[in-house]
This record gives structure tokens, C-alpha cells and sequence, in this order.
């Protein structure tokens, strides 16, 4: 099976199934939130107990993954409606001209200055703030 009969068939899938694909996707939606209310109270209710909270990672995670892997079957069975047509075509356009925005002219060098004052900081300013605390805890003593 090559590329373009593989996304002949996910398209003919999603159009004939875009109802339960939507619904399915809510209900592991669902399952994901009630995943978390229950970890939340579990952490609660038995703070000693490792149990819980395992079972429940294990299980959000996994619906979590879920989640993600239906991401195409949404968008293809969604290219079926007119709103969500639009929808796209906007969201592309204006992601577009944020991006042309973003890297013409001088902003693209100063987001690049930007990034690495910022890992510079992170990196040595708290090794430089360690320093001076061990410092003056030295002399203090």
C-alpha cells in the first residue's frame, strides 16, 4: 500500500466515520479529565499509599497518548466541514504572517540575542548568585 492509497483510505475512513471518530474523541477527552479529578483526590485521600497515584499516571498517560494518536483522524474527518475549512485557512494565514513578521529585517536577530542572554542567565547567573551566597556565608562565619 503506497502513500496516496493509504490517505485515500483515511479519508473515505474519517468521512464515513467522522461521527464516531468526534464522539470518541470527547469521551477519551473525558476519560483524560476524570483521570486527574481521581489522581488529585487519591493524593488526597491516601497520601501514604503509592498505589494510586501509579494507577493513575499510568492511566492518564495512556489516555493522554490516545489522544494525540486520533489527532489526523480529527483533522481529516474535520476537512469535511465548511467551518473548519475556514477555520484552518485563517489560522494558516495569520501563523503565516506571524512567522513573515517574526524573521524579516532585524527581529530575527534579536530573538536570537534574546535566546541566548536568556540560556546565558540560566546557566551562569545562577552559578554566579551561588558564588556570592557562598561568599558571604564564608565571611560571615
Amino acid at each position: 500500500m503506497n502513500v496516496n492509497s493509504s490517505k485515500v483510505w483515511t479519508y473515505r475512513f474519517c468521512y464515513a466515520h467522522h461521527r464516531l471518530i468526534w464522539t470518541t474523541w470527547w469521551l477519551l477527552l473525558a476519560a483524560e479529565l476524570a483521570g486527574y479529578e481521581a489522581l488529585r483526590r487519591a493524593r488526597e485521600a491516601a497520601s501514604g499509599a503509592p498505589w494510586p497515584s501509579y494507577l493513575s499516571y499510568s492511566s492518564a498517560a495512556l489516555v493522554g497518548l490516545l489522544l494525540v494518536a486520533s489527532g489526523p483522524l480529527l483533522v481529516f474527518s474535520g476537512l469535511y466541514g465548511v467551518r473548519f475549512r475556514y477555520v484552518t485557512l485563517w489560522t494558516a494565514r495569520a501563523a503565516g504572517a506571524i512567522k513573515r513578521w517574526l524573521f524579516t529585517g532585524w527581529r530575527s536577530a534579536f530573538l536570537l540575542l534574546a535566546r541566548d542572554s536568556s540560556v546565558y542567565q540560566l546557566c551562569f547567573g545562577r552559578h554566579a548568585q551561588n558564588q556570592r551566597r557562598r561568599n558571604s556565608d564564608t565571611a560571615v562565619q
